[in-house]
């Protein structure tokens, strides 16, 4: 289930060398993302722009997405910062749903973080600067039996998809995040946790959660859904 390459990815790089027209492309997407949250007035002072994740190391798949990241320092905003993150996320998740960005076929995914937080990346590449800030190593990571948690997790996606509850969807949806974000701390991209949260997202798993999520919550809030007929009133 681990998938790691002798060269980073082809599409993306020559060597260590970012191609221009990927660079060009992103920084594009980076500018049209900033001033639509400018535009909505949310202050967003950026100091850099990265691209990391698996797209900048060798442990890419034809299903890793390339991970934008614009980083600002939360501290020199005057808004409370999780105020300031709330309406981060949202920016994030409303150009995100409204773009469906590709670069030869990889899909772009916009973030932004607060410079204070630490980046998990085994590379991490200055768009801004031009440079590499972390070098990836290449360091093939020895075999990690994932498959016991692996089939515990799709048990429970399994029952969450079929119990249609918005609630036990949602707390399945957040277990599985915080399973990914506890391993990446303490044991890095090749821990247990996020490469079980990798196979859940690259076989679709993942994204069944959230759409059937979107349809459940998009039923409760529809009038239909709890109309009645006067026949069964009586």
């Amino acid at each position: 289930m681990i998938e790691y390459n002798d060269t980073l990815n082809p599409i993306l790089w020559d060597g260590f060398n970012i191609k221009a027209e990927i660079k060009e492309k992103l920084l594009e997407i980076y500018t049209t993302f900033k001033q639509q949250v400018l535009d909505n007035n949310i202050p967003l002072d950026i100091i850099d722009v990265l691209l990391l994740g698996s797209n900048a190391s060798f442990n890419y798949t034809k299903n890793s997405d390339i991970d934008l990241h614009l980083v600002v320092d939360f501290n020199d905003i005057s808004i409370d910062s999780t105020l300031v993150q709330v309406l981060y996320n949202s920016e994030k998740s409303t150009f995100n749903s409204n773009h469906n960005i590709t670069i030869k076929g990889l899909p772009v995914e916009v973030y932004i973080e607060d410079i204070n937080a630490g980046t998990q990346s085994n590379g991490i590449f200055s768009l801004l600067q031009n440079k590499w800030l972390r070098l990836p190593e290449y360091n093939p990571p020895e075999d990690v039996n994932i498959e016991q948690l692996l089939n515990h997790y799709n048990t429970l996606v399994q029952e969450a998809l079929l119990s249609n509850s918005p609630e036990k969807i949602k707390h399945l949806i957040n277990d599985i995040r915080m399973l990914r974000k506890i391993s990446l701390n303490a044991n890095g991209e090749y821990s247990k946790g996020n490469l079980v949260f990798k196979e859940l997202r690259n076989n679709g798993d993942i994204q069944k959660l959230y759409d059937t999520l979107a349809d459940l919550t998009s039923s409760q809030l529809s009038l239909e859904n709890n109309k009645r007929t006067l026949s069964e009133v009586k």
